[in-house]
């Protein structure tokens, strides 16, 4: 008898549990639907107000542009100053560039003949003075054209280099590795 009600009981403290647990569940399902609905809701928020914001710089990049294809002003002088200074800059860059190549000068010393005169003749060219700094600049030049680079790339034997390889694959291939130096 005793025994039947300490069963009685489990089965009651067990439905209970069980229902518990189901309750907590079910609450800690609807408290996440509606985080999730939060943050959706505030998503949108963000998306409506980027739209409306867009909307707007469109419609002033609509009526600037409008605006000045429309409009007979004349530039204003900072503009014309800019653009003035400008076309200047960007003669000067051609004009260097027509004198190195009229005198088979690199672009370095194009720059650093210029840096000397800004207006430079040929004569200039054959003063002894720039003659020697040409001179040297090209000696510097040549040899650091001359220094080999710091390490080559490995050799490849049937599509793998020597870190690849097993030691019996090197052994098997040690002559065309050597003869391929």
């Amino acid at each position: 008898m005793e025994n039947e009600v300490q069963q009685d009981e489990l089965i009651e403290s067990s439905t209970d549990s069980e229902s518990t647990t189901v309750g907590t569940d079910v609450e800690t399902l609807q408290t996440q639907l509606a985080e999730e609905r939060l943050q959706r809701e505030e998503a949108l928020k963000e998306v409506k107000t980027l739209q409306i914001k867009r909307q707007k710089d469109k419609e002033k990049f609509e009526k600037a542009s409008t605006h000045s294809s429309t409009s007979t002003e004349p530039a204003s002088p900072k503009t014309l100053e800019d653009i003035s200074s400008k076309v200047s800059k960007l003669e000067f860059v051609q004009r260097k560039r027509e004198f190195g190549y009229e005198h088979n000068l690199s672009p370095a010393e194009v720059d650093k003949i210029f840096a000397l005169n800004a207006n430079p003749t040929k004569e200039f060219l054959e003063d002894p003075f720039v003659k020697s700094g040409l001179s040297g600049l090209r000696a510097k030049q040549r040899v650091e054209n001359a220094i080999p680079s710091g390490s080559g790339r490995g050799r490849k034997v049937n599509g793998k280099t020597m870190m690849e390889m097993t030691d019996d694959e090197r052994r098997a291939n040690w002559s065309e590795i050597i003869g391929k130096r």
